[in-house]
């Protein structure tokens, strides 16, 4: 595992295996920025190039391994003492939740650990310890401990084994939960912390150590390095796809101490640090100081249990860069552990004269000299960049022999000899760094063409690219029938694609025999049309289509199972086909073409190791995240809303119309399975919750209690405390949550929240998109076709309904700015107006105009039954004038839009 991260570490280009522009040192990916809540309202789940330069001060390979020495033509050489070099010896720190400590065989076998992989320190969570326990001691290292004592929840119990002569000594005794050292480490100075959060309800106590960190972090961060690692039982949504509150208290923490989460880095080698069975989860991290993560090296997580001393907690390693030292450096130690490939080699070579070997002994004795013998190779190798192919190794192997010739003549060569060669070996690097420089040209601008043609899912596609470069993933295989051979990443389309239509044809036949010497002769279906529909179907046809019905399906409104209508007799079968012919007779022309329009023409794209399929049909059904499907589920539960709107109940509005008062309710707004009720006191509130639970439980549908809560707005007179059931669960009071991609937070300022993200998410795609950009073959072109497609929808979205803050809609403004300067490579100083001219994009503003006046061309077009187009109406007919309208109108007067819809001369409150 070390190995790994020690090859997925950049390293400098120039030396005689170098490949021009292959890596870049950096300190790459930060911590994910995206905060995801888990509550929502009332809802349920959802069905340039390589630049090279030359210097003739310097020799072949040397100017690009950076050293600062001169070539002198007649082959003088300057003398020079004793210098020092980085040590190539990696400091490790290392964390584990042990999981118990009260065995000396436990112990025992942490100290050989250390011993064995040389950690300079080593973190624990629950030792288990009491008191002042401290576990057996070794001469070799010492022991700081942090117990509970008697009288307290029992387990526990942080501390901290360091290899003497080291010198760690306690700081902030007084804290709880959490404990500090401040020692060194790789020449730096280093605050640790080890840190253990409780699980279940015991949220105050979590926020109360993660406020004393937080305040810990402030005052020891001018003098010292911060490291924190522990047991967070926390859950991430990049990491679990979820985000829980232990989750939130790590993301505040990182955020406000400006620590990185190194679990959500490149750096990072692994990922699960829990494990029991089939269950799988991250729960342990290790937080860093920005200037510390520079120098780390890798990090690394053992998933395969070594060195985890019999817990369900796998072992951390943090490696970091070594010091300095006299001397010359030395390579690391390769790791002489043979891997499963070497291993089966060295047990046939042993089987091929097995017969000769006597006794055990002997046997023994081959096997160590086949152990012996075995050589370790280099490790897994790198992967190619995509831009690399036969013609640059050629012009690079070129480069590299004329170097090498180069260097030789410098030796002892004349000076006419060495400079041919100083110019030859100029020809050749200039010949390389070209040839780089237009493949990785065609590279880049095959990427922006697939990313054009994408559409609206240029950024999922992005997003899919950026994640693919982020963390490696295990490289997947199939394997071809016919004659075995294995197809790995875009091979494989071919084998996917053929397998899902076989699977769709197995899926229509019946009764067709199976021609033993060559494959299935599948039948052809029929296009129907919509007066087959409106026919009675025969006994045959219910009978198929009841055949290709799990009988593990879910039941239906009538709470039938479908294994025992899948048993009924030939005179039961026949009801449920009179069922079947009365369900569809009884709908209209027009329903049962919006039916098959539905479900015609549905393509599907499998994904196989970020490379997808050709678009495949899907016969029956709706494939995965298809936008028909909440359309057919507010079908599905149309019937609630209409309930809901039969209640009397909701929020009400009130206004004069043509000298008539005009009096109507909106209980609910419904997007596919997220509900919004509103009422305007807590007991029209539990009586909408009673309509919702009874439907729901006659449609066999279940909310989610955990992402429902309760919100409210303008003065309430209803305890803080007040809970309200749903489906005998309790849901309660909440002053923030997120609704449709949107945080919502009680209080006039609604959008703060929504608007914090915001930043956080224009500051993520700035660093992103530059680092995107810095290697391309045209920063402009790349840059502000990152922006536009990638970064522009994400910081739009929902504009034509939210009215941002001025602040936030300049903040925006700036960072548009900022891109546009850094494509032109222009200073900070150059005028707005230019930039925006060469970048040739729309402000935000500009984009904002034009989503609210299509919003509101389209409101006065709706139906009148509409929400929107209701409570426009009544906006409008009662004089009141919102956030939205005062935006609307003003974005109308500063660019000259015409007006769709009477303006109220009089203002008013929200």
């Amino acid at each position: 595992m070390e190995r790994e991260v020690e090859e997925r570490i950049p390293s400098q280009l120039g030396d005689g295996n170098s490949q021009p522009g292959a890596c870049t040192n950096g300190r790459g990916t930060t911590q994910a920025e995206r905060w995801q809540g888990t509550q929502a309202y009332v809802g349920f789940p959802g069905a340039n190039g390589t630049g090279m330069e030359v210097d003739c001060g310097q020799s072949g390979e040397r100017k690009a391994q950076g050293q600062q020495t001169r070539c002198l033509p007649q082959g003088r050489r300057r003398r020079r003492g004793p210098r020092k070099k980085a040590s190539s010896q990696a400091e490790k720190v290392g964390f584990l939740n042990m999981q118990g400590g009260r065995t000396e065989q436990k112990w025992g076998e942490l100290v050989k650990i250390m011993h064995e992989e040389h950690f300079a320190l080593m973190a624990v969570a629950e030792t288990h310890l009491r008191d002042q326990e401290v576990p057996p001691s070794d001469t070799g290292f010492a022991w700081e401990g942090c117990n509970r004592q008697n009288g307290e929840r029992r387990g526990g119990g942080l501390g901290c084994m360091w290899r003497l002569p080291q010198q760690w000594t306690r700081i902030k005794a007084e804290c709880s939960e959490h404990m500090w050292l401040s020692g060194n480490i790789a020449g730096r100075r280093i605050a640790l912390a080890v840190v253990y959060l409780w699980t279940g309800a015991q949220m105050q106590k979590n926020t109360e150590i993660c406020q004393c960190l937080r305040g810990d972090v402030e005052d020891v961060r001018r003098e010292a390095e911060i490291i924190i690692m522990g047991d967070f039982n926390a859950h991430l949504e990049d990491l679990d796809g979820r985000t829980d509150a232990n989750g939130r208290l790590l993301q505040e923490l990182a955020c406000s101490a400006g620590l990185v989460i190194a679990n959500l880095t490149e750096k990072c080698c692994g990922m699960t640090t829990w494990s029991v069975r089939d269950q799988q989860s991250c729960i342990d991290y290790c937080l860093l100081s920005e200037s510390l993560y520079e120098h780390l090296q890798g990090m690394v997580i053992d998933e395969d249990g070594k060195g985890n001393l019999a817990s369900d907690h796998n072992r951390i390693q943090l490696i970091f860069k070594g010091g300095f030292q006299q001397g010359r450096s030395q390579r690391p130690a390769v790791s002489a552990r043979p891997n499963e490939k070497a291993l089966q080699q060295m047990a046939a070579e042993v089987e091929e004269h097995a017969d000769t070997l006597e006794s055990y002994d002997i046997l023994v004795e081959e096997l160590r000299r086949a152990l012996k013998e075995w050589k370790p190779g280099t490790g897994r190798r790198r992967g190619l960049k995509p831009w690399w192919n036969g013609e640059v190794a050629e012009a690079i192997r070129h480069r590299q022999e004329a170097s090498r010739a180069h260097r030789h003549l410098s030796r002892g060569g004349d000076t006419e000899a060495i400079l041919r060669a100083w110019d030859v070996y100029r020809t050749r690097k200039l010949e390389a760094a070209t040839l780089v420089q237009s493949c990785i040209r065609a590279v880049n601008q095959r990427f922006m063409a697939d990313l054009k043609s994408a559409g609206k899912q240029a950024p999922q596609r992005f997003w899919r690219y950026i994640k693919r470069q982020d963390r490696p993933t295990p490289q997947r295989i199939l394997r071809q029938a016919s004659d075995g051979e294995d197809k790995t990443g875009k091979e494989c389309l071919p084998l996917l694609e053929k397998w899902i239509e076989s699977l769709q044809q197995r899926c229509d036949m019946e009764g067709v025999p199976i021609n033993a010497e060559g494959p299935y002769t599948w039948p052809v279906a029929e296009e129907q049309t919509s007066a087959d529909l409106r026919m009675a179907p025969t006994d045959r046809e219910i009978k198929r289509a009841m055949k290709r019905v799990d009988a593990g399906t879910a039941p239906g409104c009538d709470g039938l199972p479908m294994s025992l209508i899948k048993a009924l007799g030939p005179k039961a079968r026949e009801k449920v086909g009179e069922c079947v012919a009365e369900a569809l007779l009884g709908m209209a022309e027009e329903d049962l073409g919006l039916l098959q329009a539905i479900y015609r023409d549905v393509v599907a794209e499998a994904e196989w190791e970020g490379h997808r399929t050709k678009p495949l049909a899907m016969p029956r059904g709706l494939r995965q995240g298809c936008p028909l499907s909440p359309v057919i589920f507010m079908v599905y539960v149309a019937g609630v809303v209409q309930h809901l709107e039969r209640s009397g109940c909701g929020y009400t509005m009130v206004h004069s119309e043509c000298g008539r008062q005009v009096t109507s309710h909106i209980p609910t707004l419904v997007y596919a399975d997220d509900f919004a009720l509103l009422a305007g006191s807590a007991e029209e509130l539990q009586g909408l919750l009673d309509i919702c639970a009874k439907e729901m439980s006659r449609l066999r549908l279940r909310f989610s209690p955990t992402k429902c809560v309760v919100m409210t707005w303008g003065r309430s007179e209803v305890p803080q405390d007040t809970t309200w059931r749903l489906q005998d669960n309790d849901i309660h009071r909440s002053a923030a949550t997120k609704y449709l991609g949107v945080r919502l937070t009680a209080g006039a300022d609604y959008l703060s929240a929504h608007e914090k993200e915001l930043r956080a998410r224009a500051a993520r795609y700035k660093g992103i998109l530059c680092r995107r950009a810095l290697w391309s073959y045209n920063r402009y072109e790349v840059m502000r076709a990152l922006w536009k497609m990638v970064a522009v929808p994400g910081l739009t979205y929902a504009n034509a309904v939210l009215c941002l803050s001025t602040g936030v809609r300049e903040f925006l403004e700036r960072r548009q700015r900022e891109i546009g300067r850094l494509a032109l490579g222009v200073h900070k100083h150059t005028p707005v107006e230019a930039i925006q001219g060469e970048m040739g994009w729309s402000s935000f503003t500009a984009r904002e105009a034009v989503a609210k006046a299509g919003y509101e061309n389209r409101l006065v077009r709706l139906p009148e039954q509409n929400v929107a187009r209701r409570m426009l109406v009544h906006t409008t007919f009662a004089g009141r004038s919102t956030r939205w309208t005062r935006r609307t109108a003003a974005l109308r007067r500063r660019f000259g839009l015409p007006a769709v819809f009477g303006e109220s001369k009089r203002g008013g409150e929200d």
